[in-house]
């Protein structure tokens, strides 16, 4: 293949030389393609030389060798050509080769380099090759496909094709194997003619036509392959400008999935130029592999808008599911882009890692487009579930590839641990399809357990990650803090088993408050975390607030497991005191933490509105000690007052965070409406309090009447918050179906 180039190179000089003289190759007389091979001294004859023995040799004896100096050019001959001082020789020629920067001419004597070699001499020809002439060359690569018309010339210039190919030219194109990186797209036309040398010369000439069409239509849908991918990144673009509109007119939630939709297009803009630039430096694979990347980060945006959407007509656990589908997406377009990048540059392991994180990142995205589903259908609980895995099979890919860079950059320890990270995570992907599962099955408390497991492994998972990378950053203290709150993490998913196995078993008392104790635990696992890091970055006031938070948890863990050892007991209603004290003690600190957030960020109202929440849940499980005690001392009728004000005042503690944060989003009605249903179940509260005061004085009529007053405020209560969710959903979808039609018009 190789020896046709330095035959079509001639030919292509001699074209340029017509065309510079005023004439055109068709206005050439009929000069044989061996008169044209004679000029660079590789003719049929030549090769079938019995003299020259070793082809590879004889390619650096023909101006490829180190020992043959060039001699530059002067400034007015650039618009001569050399030519052969005798064409009909093959043994002494003056080729001239002309790029941009360098301009060259070198006389090569091949008879007097063939006594040379052997005698032995002038062997830095052959030790030290030097490819110059040959990259010349092949800078005039566009005169190849066009010098194919000659080749039937050189079939009917030998006797015998067959004969020729075997003996001469393949030991040629073998000798010149070590410059195929040299050569550009045109050769590959010249590829057909020498793999066709056992048919007879139309065939032959037949297959170089149809290599020529097929290059020719390469050519041509890479053409239309970057016209394609121009028009894409425009529109990519166009669309980016559009979503960072919405993006800066909307708010929370919305505007996290308008961004995220900002983001892919910028990521789909970015491949698709990507593509562009490597379809029009030849590196095909290199474009096919950024504009899959382009189409997936497109697909991101898709399901990022539709998440927006979603938010929009407040279907917060769907629109969620829609947000996760298209970060999974993105991440595995990121991948995807990688793994040709490193590809390229012969990371061939790193490459095939980041190609198998692009896979699972696809099927944690699928996992959560089923989530979204079932959300739609109106499976809230099931979508949580299947949600939950979707993100804990992301966690998985992003850590397996974390795990490949490290172990690529050497760091094995690193690697490893990643690696560990990454099969917790599956673990507690398997945990959270367990929990669908049981789900779907109608075995709610159950699957219920099954998904809490899931969740606290994978938080066992994200604090081992963090603990390595903060001891890789030199952060010690930090990466203690982390690995305590994965020892705390495996606890509370221990716990989540243990209640699994009671739920198996018909114990549900017992078995809700074992959830409720692991619960509680990983609350503290979580609050220690966060306490340590703001420590870290010097947020002393901060730190301290999670501290009392984690110290918070602790206590309601430990009112959980006496409830778990009264119920054991047999006393089912003392413990379900006991059980819902905890859980009151539980809210009390997630609002602690909230509260300490909020004033982080300034929204000093919030944090006020967070802290009386928090003051009204240890009310609540105050109320609900006394009715513990009170059960324990006999005292049914009156426990039960004690029990439901405890619920009333928990009630009233939830409304208040709710209004707080609905003032804080600036949606005053549903904020009214929270107030309002907060006050109303303070004053059921009270109405139980009443109620238990007048069963101790044994005023039963009225201990009846108040007990049923309590019941219905609290029912009103409830449903004047239900009433102001739904008017305020309402209100989203007319502003948003309001919003399209303008955009429609």
């Amino acid at each position: 293949m190789k020896l046709l180039l330095f035959s079509i190179f001639a030919v292509s000089v001699s074209s340029g030389l017509l065309a510079q003289n005023g004439k055109s190759a068709s206005d050439s007389p009929n000069t044989s393609l061996i008169q044209y091979s004679n000029v660079a001294n590789l003719t049929p004859q030549l090769m079938m030389n019995p003299a020259i023995e070793d082809a590879e040799e004889a390619i650096e004896r023909l101006g490829i060798g180190g020992a043959i100096s060039p001699r530059p050019r002067e400034p007015n001959d650039l618009g001569n050509v050399a030519r052969a001082e005798n064409p009909a020789s093959s043994h002494s020629t003056t080729s001239t080769t002309v790029s941009s920067n360098y301009h060259e001419t070198s006389t090569i004597d091949v008879a007097s380099h063939d006594e040379e070699i052997e005698r032995g001499e002038n062997e830095e020809a052959i030790i030290n090759p030097n490819p110059w002439s040959l990259k010349m060359i092949l800078l005039k690569a566009g005169f190849f496909s066009a010098a194919v018309i000659f080749l039937p010339e050189l079939y009917s210039a030998v006797s015998d094709f067959s004969t020729w190919h075997e003996k001469r030219v393949q030991p040629w194109c073998n000798a010149l194997e070590k410059y195929t990186d040299l050569f550009p797209e045109g050769a590959r036309t010249i590829a057909s003619w020498v793999n066709c040398q056992n048919m007879p010369t139309e065939h032959a000439w037949s297959e170089v036509q149809a290599a020529e069409a097929r290059r020719r239509a390469g050519a041509e849908e890479a053409k239309i392959a970057v016209e394609k991918a121009k028009s894409a990144a425009i529109e990519a673009t166009r669309t980016s400008s559009e979503a960072r509109s919405k993006a800066l007119t909307t708010t929370g939630t919305i505007a996290n999935s308008w961004y995220g939709v900002v983001n892919s297009l910028e990521k789909t803009f970015e491949y698709w130029t990507k593509a562009i630039e490597m379809q029009e430096a030849g590196k095909t694979a290199l474009a096919a592999g950024y504009r899959k990347a382009a189409r997936t980060s497109q697909r991101a945006a898709d399901q990022l808008r539709q998440s927006a959407q979603t938010f929009a007509v407040g279907k917060e656990n769907e629109a969620i599911s829609w947000q996760k589908e298209g970060i999974s997406l993105q991440s595995k377009a990121d991948y995807q882009a990688k793994a040709i990048e490193t590809q390229e540059v012969g990371k061939t392991t790193l490459a095939a890692d980041y190609r198998e994180a692009a896979a699972r990142s696809q099927r944690a995205a699928d996992q959560l487009r089923q989530s979204a589903q079932t959300f739609a259908a109106g499976k809230e609980s099931e979508g949580i579930s299947w949600q939950w895995e979707g993100k804990s099979l992301q966690a998985k890919a992003d850590y397996q590839a974390k795990a490949a860079e490290a172990q690529e950059a050497g760091k094995t320890t690193l690697a490893a641990d990643y690696r560990e990270a990454a099969a917790i995570s599956q673990r507690a992907a398997d945990q959270w399809k367990q929990s669908a599962e049981r789900k779907a099955a109608e075995k709610e408390s159950e699957g219920i357990s099954w998904g809490w497991e899931g969740k606290s492994l994978q938080a066992k998972a994200d604090y081992q990650a963090k603990a390595i990378e903060a001891g890789e950053a030199g952060k010690t203290t930090l990466a203690a803090a982390y690995r305590e709150a994965a020892e705390i993490s495996q606890k509370a998913a221990d716990q989540y088993k243990i209640a699994i196995q009671t739920f198996a078993i018909g114990k549900e008392n017992e078995g809700m408050n074992l959830e409720w104790e692991g619960v509680s635990l990983q609350a503290k696992a979580d609050s220690q975390a966060k306490a340590s890091e703001a420590q870290e970055a010097g947020k002393t006031t901060l730190a301290a607030d999670y501290r009392e938070a984690a110290a918070t948890s602790q206590r309601a863990a430990d009112q959980y497991k006496i409830a778990v050892q009264t119920c054991a007991a047999g006393k089912e209603s003392e413990g379900r005191s006991w059980g819902n004290g905890g859980e009151c003690i539980y809210k009390k600190a997630d609002y602690q933490a909230k509260a300490a957030e909020a004033q982080e960020a300034g929204k000093t109202t919030l944090a006020a509105g967070y802290r009386e929440a928090a003051a009204t849940s240890q009310r609540a499980a105050d109320q609900y000690k006394i009715a513990a005690q009170t059960f324990a001392a006999g005292k049914e009728s009156e426990g039960i007052s004690w029990h439901w004000e405890g619920k009333s005042l928990q009630a009233k503690a939830n409304y208040q965070a709710k209004a707080s944060e609905a003032q804080d989003t600036e949606k005053i009605q549903l904020a009214a409406g929270y107030q309002e249903a907060a006050a109303a179940s303070q004053r059921a509260a009270d109405q139980w309090k009443q109620s238990a005061q007048a069963y101790t004085t044994e005023r039963e009529s009225e201990y009846t009447c108040l007990w049923q007053a309590g019941q219905a405020t609290q029912k009103e209560a409830d449903a004047i918050a239900k009433k102001a969710e739904r008017e305020d959903r309402d209100l989203r979808v007319n502003i948003l179906l309001i919003q399209r039609s303008l955009h429609s018009s």
